[in-house]
């Protein structure tokens, strides 16, 4: 009986690390979850010879409501209940936050009205956005009411917005985070990659190898690692006459938890480091600015 025990301790050990879990998200229709999450990037970037420091910080509390459950789609009613962004480059600092309650603070009076509307989101099982919609419509009807602003500048800060909170900038955030699961069942030591596309003024193609490394009643513990380069198909973005093309490649790491029951995020962090060129090109001019930057992904679920 002496030696008995510790050779069934020993099997039980060895039996859970070598079952199979069928990682996914499971979510329940009525149903809502949230998100907190603390986007950091730090950029160090050289034009006309002149180095310059860029600092931003986005962060945001969302909810989502899981509206029904088709074809192994979820489809959410998505809210941005606090949104604040934090900037800081050579020409100074800005901070706009949509709990800020000065009526000349057109930014934050716009975040504000934000967290008074919802869009939609269609995620599936793998964790893979299929698509966003309405949140774009809601950034044009939250500026539309300030007609004192000229239609000039209400394109600028429509377009400054959803280049971090539009229809794309969400899809490609949310899937950096949640298409993180396998297509098989998996133990504890299995590894499988994923491809995640980014979209916007640097898109990407991210070449991700994930690992399950434990788990409890509680939780699954993931790890990934991985590489990104400029997306091969990527075209220039054109603003006001002046096209941009970004060429970039650097490295991501990242730590997950997730609920064993729900597979909903309840903590991930992210880092990526990158560097490459942003070149512009003008009417009469082009221009080619090398840069190298640092950005970290906090979530919490």
């Amino acid at each position: 009986m002496k030696n008995l025990i510790p050779f069934l301790i020993l099997s039980l050990t060895l039996l859970s690390c070598g079952s199979k879990s069928d990682l996914k998200l499971d979510l329940t229709v009525g149903e809502t979850y949230y998100q907190e999450m603390d986007v950091n990037m730090n950029m160090v970037q050289t034009a006309m010879g002149q180095k310059m420091d860029i600092v931003i910080n986005i962060k945001g509390k969302l909810s989502f409501l899981v509206l029904s459950k088709e074809a192994g789609n979820f489809e959410l009613k998505v809210r941005y209940n606090e949104l604040s962004m934090f900037m800081d480059m050579p020409q100074g600092s800005m901070t706009y936050d949509s709990k800020k309650k000065e009526q000349d603070d057109i930014f934050s009076q716009v975040m504000a009205a934000i967290t008074q509307e919802s869009f939609q989101m269609t995620l599936n099982t793998k964790g893979e956005v299929i698509k966003v919609t309405g949140m774009n419509e809601i950034w044009d009807k939250a500026i539309a009411q300030f007609d004192f602003i000229p239609e000039s500048a209400k394109e600028q800060i429509k377009a400054q917005l959803k280049d971090s909170y539009g229809e794309n900038s969400l899809k490609d955030n949310m899937e950096m985070a949640t298409a993180i699961f396998p297509n098989k069942p998996v133990a504890i030591g299995d590894t499988w990659k994923k491809v995640i596309q980014t979209n916007g003024k640097r898109a990407t193609t991210l070449h991700m190898e994930y690992e399950l490394v434990g788990m409890d009643d509680e939780y699954y513990e993931i790890e990934g690692k991985g590489d990104m380069k400029s997306a091969m198909d990527h075209e220039p973005v054109a603003e006001n006459g002046i096209k941009t093309t970004v060429s970039l490649d650097g490295a991501t790491v990242t730590h997950l938890k997730i609920n064993r029951k729900t597979g909903w995020i309840m903590d991930s962090d992210a880092t990526q480091e990158f560097r490459g060129t942003s070149t512009v090109s003008m009417p009469d001019n082009e221009m080619t600015i090398p840069f190298e930057a640092k950005t970290t992904y906090k979530i919490k679920g």
